[in-house]
């Protein structure tokens, strides 16, 4: 071997070194050829977390294993070149997950709360007592309040719901003949407060009153009446109600105020402590038409379709809306979804949701909710990823996301009365018609 050829090979390694050393590097650092170019790029990640572990996961009809086990909860793909994809999450008698998503060099795409819906969802039904002249009131997990009009006047009567879906009927209590036996007040309106149908709100000329029906009991809670805005969450009724004028030296008799300045009134049901919640701004008591609580706070919606976030630890105030005609707070209370006159879903972010939403505190998502026009109510899902909708011939699970398309699944087809979904339960309990309770636990889904 002659010291030219030795010379010659020791370059050849040494620029293959080189070239290795550059590629060992290039890739360390995420880099990776594309194909479809021929050129260097910087990879990205896409990050996936279902309710329904093993799935299977493709991305341009590339299929990905599922990677989620016990000391994993989701599944990570890394090394994807940059560039638009079709991703499909797909599970044996599940309808199919899409989403139009692009990745971007160095960033990783999350998708968190996937909530896959069976092609055939299963219901429990239950036959409840009742005629083509009951109306139906209230709807709870585990009852139904209803109403006939008699000879003797308004009949009320509560329609206990089975918890055991075999037992196909349900039993049925007349509120009216209960109360009578204890009670000589004539009440004109019952609400349920728990998810227990023996437990309810009663409102008379005098007050508002607890009533128990399994040991029959009627408890005064308040001399307030109920003639302004309401609402009941976890067992706490909070409404709109005259602010107590402080009282004058003068003699001069004060003509009394038809429209007074407003305050909140909160009532723990169970123990009947009373607590006042002055506002922050001026209000009316007959300006504000809707109330929403949750925790700490309390929204609500005034006459000029204005919608104002008030926390009543930190006494603040903060208009979210200037179109608002209904709103809601999510389950963990870190999101309010309001509705416009348009009829447009948005929702408001009250705390950061970086890493599920890419969402700041005081950011606003417009919702792309099929026929977002006709939907009658809204409902959060357990998770606050997802929303119930209920349309007159339908209800839908649909996501609460930025990302393209917002899938929407079929959950209920046909009319119905009612419509009512307890979070803490995870069920949806539908008034399918004057006879007739049906009810889906969405627990079953992820089984």
């Amino acid at each position: 071997m002659t010291i030219h050829f030795r010379r010659r090979l020791l370059a050849f390694f040494i620029v293959l070194f080189i070239i290795i050393g550059a590629v060992v590097i290039l890739y360390s650092q995420g880099y990776r050829l594309d194909t479809s170019s021929f050129s260097l790029t910087k990879i990205g990640a896409v990050y996936i977390e279902s309710y329904q572990n093993p799935i299977n996961i493709y991305l341009n009809d590339t299929y990905y294993k599922d990677k989620s086990g016990l000391l994993t909860k989701g599944t990570l793909i890394s090394s994807v070149i940059p560039k638009k994809y079709h991703l499909s999450i797909q599970k044996d008698a599940f309808l199919e997950y899409t989403k139009n998503i692009e990745i971007f060099p160095s960033q990783v795409v999350r998708f968190f709360n996937i909530l896959l819906v069976p092609k055939n969802v299963s219901y429990a039904t239950t036959t409840i007592a009742s005629s083509s002249h009951i109306v139906l009131d209230d709807l709870i997990t585990r009852g139904a309040l209803t109403h006939e009009k008699t000879s003797k006047g308004i009949q009320f009567a509560v329609q206990s719901i089975p918890a055991d879906s075999t037992q196909a009927s349900s039993t049925s209590l007349s509120l009216n003949k209960t109360l009578a036996l204890i009670s000589k007040q004539r009440f004109s309106q019952f609400l349920f407060y728990s998810n227990n149908p023996s437990e309810l709100l009663a409102t008379s000329s005098s007050g508002i009153y607890r009533i128990q029906t399994t040991e029959p009991s009627v408890t005064l809670l308040s001399s307030s009446t109920l003639p302004y805005a309401y609402v009941i969450q976890d067992n706490v009724l909070t409404f709109v109600a005259p602010q107590i004028q402080t009282a004058t030296t003068t003699k001069t008799k004060q003509p009394k105020e038809t429209n007074p300045r407003a305050v909140f009134i909160r009532i723990d049901i169970n123990s009947g402590t009373t607590t006042q919640i002055p506002l922050a701004t001026e209000q009316r008591v007959q300006s504000i038409t809707s109330l929403y609580t949750k925790n700490n706070l309390i929204a609500f919606i005034t006459t000029d379709k204005s919608l104002t976030l008030y926390d009543t630890d930190k006494k603040r105030e903060v208009v979210v809306s200037q179109n608002a005609i209904s709103a809601l707070f999510s389950p963990d209370g870190k999101k309010l979804l309001y509705r416009g006159e348009d009829g447009k879903a948005r929702v408001y972010f009250i705390q950061d949701e970086l890493e599920t939403m890419d969402a700041k505190e005081g950011d606003t998502l417009q919702l792309s909710l099929v026929n977002a026009s006709n939907i009658q109510n809204i409902a959060w899902y357990q998770d606050a990823a997802h929303l119930i909708l209920m349309y007159p011939e339908q209800i839908m699970l649909a996501e609460v996301t930025k990302k393209e398309p917002n899938n929407h699944f079929p959950i209920w087809r046909g009319s119905y009365q009612r419509a009512t979904y307890a979070s803490d339960q995870n069920i949806l309990t539908i008034a399918s018609s004057t006879t007739e309770i049906t009810q889906i636990d969405f627990s079953l889904f992820t089984k």
